[in-house]
This record gives structure tokens, sequence and C-alpha cells, in this order.
């Protein structure tokens, strides 16, 4: 029968404890890589509503600007706004669905495209719960907005499809869509579209950048 000495047993004890101590810090180890992949997770997907968001926001004011001018000479002035067209509430919205997945915003950029019907929203946010001495869990995503019908590229400007088809800069639309009179009449009113006809929609795509 083997009997262990007293020196053994005075060595097993440290040599539990290491291996019990390396185990703990490999767990620990595992948990915090595996709540900075939630948090990573979780930061983009909080940008992407906050993008999301402000992207339907400009696509419900865009239309009621261009259904409030339609048919009439304003539909010119209208379509020049669109240039650089932003949401009032942009930003808010963007932070309210930030806020409901956990984050909140630190950077709202408007880009509009002059010569394309396209406006990219791009929106930054950092997700509020970082990990103790951990990396701040950040993420960017863009939303471009695309004019999906109505709305049309003329030229370095946003433009309108006339019923004739044809795509026609601020200022064409404006003499087409406006209203004769006995005194000034205009044979072209009648490709001016209704505001059914414009009603545009738009939409969304979404890119990752980091």
């Amino acid at each position: 029968m083997c009997r262990r000495t007293r020196g053994e047993e005075g060595q097993a004890a440290p040599a539990l404890l290491a291996v019990t101590l390396a185990a703990l810090a490999m767990a620990v180890g595992l948990f915090t890589l595996a709540r900075g992949e939630e948090q990573s997770g979780r930061s983009d997907t909080a940008a992407d509503a906050a993008a999301l968001g402000a992207g339907k926001l400009w696509q419900t004011e865009a239309v009621m600007v261009l259904a409030a001018n339609a048919m009439t000479p304003a539909i010119g002035g209208a379509l020049t706004t669109l240039n650089s067209f932003q949401p009032t509430g942009g930003y808010l919205a963007a932070q309210q669905y930030a806020a409901a997945n956990g984050g909140h915003v630190i950077g709202y950029q408007w880009v509009p495209s002059f010569s394309s019907a396209t406006w990219t929203v791009q929106v930054q946010v950092q997700q509020n719960d970082r990990l103790l001495d951990g990396p701040e869990a950040r993420s960017t995503s863009r939303v471009r907005v695309e004019a999906a019908g109505g709305i049309c590229n003329a030229g370095a400007t946003v433009g309108l499809v006339l019923r004739d088809h044809t795509c026609a800069n601020p200022v064409r639309a404006a003499l087409v869509c406006t209203p004769p009179t006995h005194a000034t009449p205009n044979p072209n009113y009648v490709n001016c579209p209704s505001a059914a006809e414009i009603r545009a929609t738009f939409a969304t795509k979404r890119t990752f950048v980091d």
C-alpha cells in the first residue's frame, strides 16, 4: 500500500488552488467576451433601428410636402426643398429608437445627393450599459432613402414625373402645374400629376459601417 508523505499533501493544495483560479479566470473571460459580443449586437440593432426610424420620418414628411403643393406652381419650390430636405424631428426619432434598444445617439447626419433622388441618414449609437473597464459598444448604421415613384433625377436636382412620363425639373414642373384661367390658358396642365400620383414611396436600405 502506497502512502503519501507530508510534503506531497502540502504540494497538492496549492496546485489545486492554481487550477481552480485558472478555471475561474477563464470562465470570467468567456463571460466578458460573450457580454461584449452581446453588447455589440445590441448596439448594431439600436443603430439600425435609429437610422430606419429617421428614414421613415423623412418619407412621411417629404410625402406631406409634395401632397400639400400638388397641381400648383408651388410644386416647383417643394421639389427644390427636397434637394436638401431633412425631417424636423429626425434626430428625436433616431434617439427614441436607439433608447428603445438600450442605446443613445452620439452622431446624426443627413446627406442628400444633389445629382440623384437619394438621401442618406447616418446614425452612430453607443450602448448605455458598457462593460466594467471594457470598450464602449458603438455602432454606425446608414440608411439610404430612395424615391420609388413620382420623383425622378432631373440632372443636378430632384424632378417630378409628369403624366406624359417625362421628368420635369422644378422650374418646368411649376409651369406645367400652373392652373389655367380664361386669361392665361395652360394646355400643358393636363400633364401635371395629381396628389395621388406624386405621393412617392421610399425604400430604405441598410448598410452597417462598423
